[in-house]
């Protein structure tokens, strides 16, 4: 009853519940908080060890969210990791994996550090498919970051081909001389918004023939991204 509909711990010593208990049962005893707070991890533990052996047996990838917040009256950080996935029976399934203290300061790395570890715990660490977190402004040091001189080139790239109409057309010359068909037309992104940039470089990806031939075409044009960063846009 009181983890389900979440009851301080407290209500166990309160006289008024005391004497309900007992005019339903006089012979049962209300254990302490204490008591009741070792039976609570103690039945946290043995579901938690039936949840993480149920999700290494799964074949699909897990997808993880995390939500960081301060309560009010502790000031202190606490974190919540959820687990989502697709069962045996192809419904989206939820599980909070861990609620946790994350001690002060609140830097990127103290929260990566936290996050890491509960996922080794779980196993899942290999597992991962994404991770999605929430708007706490340490969270800004995030995976693009260190991607963001890699992106430059075909950022700088798109930028160049649709500047102005002639470039434009220009480009979808050269498209149709290395017989790659225009589906989609190069765009260029918002860098705040990790799906626009997703969006530019898929569609980017399908036109490396045309960006590798306009450079030969084209002397202005300089920007034009290495083997190595194509494949590195691949794998993003």
């Amino acid at each position: 009853m009181i983890v389900q509909h979440e009851y301080p711990l407290s209500m166990v010593d309160h006289a008024s519940f005391q004497r309900f208990v007992s005019s339903l049962q006089p012979l049962f005893k209300i254990g302490t908080r204490n008591t009741i707070r070792k039976d609570i991890l103690m039945q946290y533990n043995v579901e938690k060890k039936k949840a993480i052996e149920y999700m290494v047996g799964i074949d699909s990838k897990v997808a993880i969210t995390t939500d960081m917040w301060t309560s009010g009256n502790q000031k202190r950080g606490y974190m919540a990791i959820t687990g989502h996935f697709i069962d045996e029976s192809w419904t989206l399934r939820s599980i909070i994996m861990r609620f946790i203290y994350v001690p002060a300061p609140h830097t990127a790395d103290v929260i990566c550090e936290e996050l890491y570890e509960s996922l080794v715990d779980w196993n899942l660490d290999e597992k991962i498919y994404t991770v999605t977190l929430d708007n706490c402004t340490t969270n800004d040091a995030d995976g693009l970051e260190p991607l963001k001189n890699t992106i430059k080139n075909i950022r700088e790239s798109v930028a160049y081909w649709t500047a102005t109409p002639k470039r434009i057309e220009k480009f979808e010359e050269i498209a149709k001389f290395v017989k790659v068909h225009i589906k989609t037309k190069i765009s260029l992104d918002c860098k705040t918004r990790w799906n626009s940039t997703f969006n530019m470089l898929s569609i980017a990806l399908t036109y490396k023939a045309v960006f590798i031939r306009a450079s030969r075409v084209d002397k202005q044009y300089t920007c034009l991204p290495s083997e190595e960063e194509w494949n590195l846009q691949q794998k993003l």
